[in-house]
């Protein structure tokens, strides 16, 4: 429709290239209604070189904006759309994902239609669009009500927090002073304390009481990791039986599947994971066999080995500068990924042993090992695909964990 309406403004390189991606998602469409992992994998780049095309040619259009209000609107669009670009690389590594390689996909959508609508907008429609937000916030903060917590709530609370932290900057600094170290020298919460007191200053309108001198925290850690890349040897194949957790309904079966899903996605990702699927495999196979002392050793060893891989993932978030709004969500999916797995070792070890200790009429026990059992699957895939974006996009890698 739009080439027929407008044939020249069709040519245009930005709305070509965001033709090429409408393109690439209506195949991606076909691949997914076809089933074949092979087809949706290559769908998926294809949809991702056309992603990374239209990208430049958006960033080409945005540098040639004389307005650098418009600019940043833009920037901030494109951004949105380089986090959409790392998504879809991805889930090239589980083409099976349907329903989340769905959702992206609307999201892709929405993001090209949103750059669109942007670079095409005029000052004034810019403005109307900001008051109209600025109205729709205004309201919900109106519909609050006085048992709910509102801005002032926050204002509140940030001024009390400051004034705690004040008092921790100069016991820092007054330390500082009696140890002979240079005030400056002061730690990352110190820094946050002083740059919270600065935006309570700016937000009441007076000067700072407390003025301190930035504190020398030094360079930002470089987002190429210095350490060798970790290279293990994961376990065999035939260690697991291949079960489709869709259809699985025992415990056993259950467990035997998300051990084959972890083998399978943590392949050059991450040796720790792996050992939990090994663990988790174990602790099927000792449930079929009513194996005792079996169950509780696999279900202890999976915990171990999942407190290890949670150390893992928190040494690779530390390592993100949070720098871009993709960084901050790495950061958070992975912090997330390990407190979750942290709770449900705890949870596997107990409820274990329940089991254990009742194996020959343990079904009562069964319903909640295969809910905790299900969830590790869910935020071990969680954890492996922020893993697998950290290594593919920022090139960080966590630790290797020792065996």
């Amino acid at each position: 429709m739009k080439e027929a309406l407008d044939p020249p403004g069709y040519q245009r390189p930005v709305e070509g290239a965001g033709g090429d991606v409408k393109r690439a998602l209506q195949e991606l469409r076909d691949a997914i209604a076809s089933g074949d992992k092979d087809r949706i994998r290559d769908a998926l780049q294809k949809l991702k070189d056309a992603m990374n095309k239209y990208n430049g040619q958006a960033e080409t259009l945005t540098a040639k904006k004389d307005d650098p209000r418009k600019r940043a609107i833009l920037n901030d669009a494109i951004e949105n759309l380089k986090d959409k670009v790392h998504q879809v690389r991805a889930l090239q590594q589980h083409p099976e994902d349907k329903e989340r390689i769905k959702q992206v996909m609307d999201s892709v959508d929405d993001s090209i239609d949103f750059f669109f609508d942007a670079a095409k907008r005029s000052k004034d429609d810019d403005m109307l669009k900001g008051v109209a937000i600025a109205n729709n916030l205004f309201a919900t903060l109106g519909a609050l009500g006085d048992d709910d917590m509102d801005l002032g709530d926050l204002l509140n609370a940030a001024g009390q927090l400051g004034n705690l932290l004040r008092g921790l900057v100069q016991d820092t600094t007054g330390a500082a002073r009696r140890l002979g170290a240079n005030p400056e020298d002061l730690t990352e919460a110190a820094q946050a304390a002083l740059e919270l007191d600065e935006l309570l200053c700016s937000l009441e309108g007076r000067p700072n009481p407390h003025p301190f001198s930035r504190p020398n925290i030094g360079k930002a850690p470089p987002l190429v990791s210095e350490e060798p890349i970790e290279v293990f040897t994961p376990a065999p194949d035939t260690h697991f039986t291949k079960i489709d957790l869709n259809t699985a309904s025992t415990f056993e079966d259950v467990t035997a599947a998300v051990a084959y899903q972890i083998h399978e996605e943590a392949r050059g990702i991450s040796s720790a994971a792996d050992l939990i699927a090994v663990e988790l495999a174990n602790l099927a196979a000792a449930a079929r066999a009513g194996n005792r002392s079996d169950l509780l050793r696999a279900a202890r060893a999976a915990a171990a080995h999942m407190n290890a891989y949670c150390a893992q993932l928190l040494a690779l978030a530390n390592k993100i500068p949070g720098n871009t709004p993709q960084e901050r969500r790495l950061k958070e999916a992975l912090y997330r990924s390990a407190g979750g797995l942290k709770d449900m070792a705890t949870q596997l070890k107990i409820l274990a042993a329940v089991k254990a200790a009742s194996i020959e009429n343990s079904k009562d026990a069964d319903g909640t090992l295969i809910s905790v059992t299900r969830n590790i699957g869910d935020m071990m895939k969680q954890g492996l695909t922020s893993m697998q974006i950290c290594q593919s996009t920022l090139r960080l890698r966590a630790p290797a964990v020792k065996k």
